[in-house]
């Protein structure tokens, strides 16, 4: 731990000659505000939150002119767009649906049982040529393809849309280079940039000045 400052009789800081002093940079703060009548405590406590803050205003700065680099513009183009989402439609439905037949498709006998008007034919033709169910067409199924239909089309307009709105942020892109292109060269791009490396580089010391006595006061 560094040296602890005290307030003498006559009100001066003095230091314990037995604990190592701090860092030169530290003793510089610690000597500044002595005067303002505080305590030892209040003395270093106070001298930590100012080289704290100036370690932060430091990093601050270098990181805020970091920021402003001549670069491209951004955000930069944006990514082809892939295939617009199909609408969400119903599960197929079946093409065919089947119906009851109320005589043997085989023989041409009335049909009296229920499950054999399920299977087209009756009890005695059904052991020696199996089951001849009857089926026609499911209208449900031609409903299922016009909304197929409506979806596909709907899809089709979504991805027009979609590469409409991404051929326009490509010429949009294309006007801020150019425009980036034409003001980079100018007389205020370069003043811009002269005072961003002027910035940083008094910035740097600042920074380094802070950590040098943020470290002199809590090691």
């Amino acid at each position: 731990m560094s040296a602890q400052p005290t307030h003498g009789a006559d009100g001066a800081v003095e230091f314990d000659p037995n604990q190592r002093l701090p860092g030169p940079w530290s003793a510089v703060v610690v000597l500044l505000l002595a005067p303002l009548g505080l305590t030892a405590g209040q003395v270093s406590e106070t001298a930590a939150l100012i080289v704290a803050a100036a370690f932060v205003a430091g990093f601050l700065v270098i990181v805020s002119h970091a920021a402003l680099l001549d670069g491209p513009p951004q955000p930069a183009a944006p990514p082809e767009p892939g295939p617009a989402p199909m609408p969400e439609v119903r599960p197929e439905p079946d093409r065919r649906v089947p119906v009851k037949s109320y005589n043997c498709r085989i023989c041409g006998k009335p049909l009296t049982r229920e499950e054999s008007k399920w299977a087209g034919v009756g009890t005695t033709c059904i052991t020696r040529y199996g089951p001849r169910p009857l089926y026609r067409p499911n209208p449900d199924y031609d409903r299922w393809v016009a909304e197929m239909a409506e979806a596909r089309v709907a899809q089709a307009a979504a991805e027009a849309e979609r590469k409409a709105a991404y051929q326009h942020a490509l010429e949009q892109h294309a006007v801020r280079l150019e425009e980036w292109e034409a003001e980079r060269w100018t007389a205020e791009a370069h003043a811009r940039r002269v005072r961003r490396r002027r910035t940083t580089a008094y910035g740097i010391p600042s920074l380094a000045w802070a950590l040098t006595a943020l470290l002199g006061l809590v090691v």
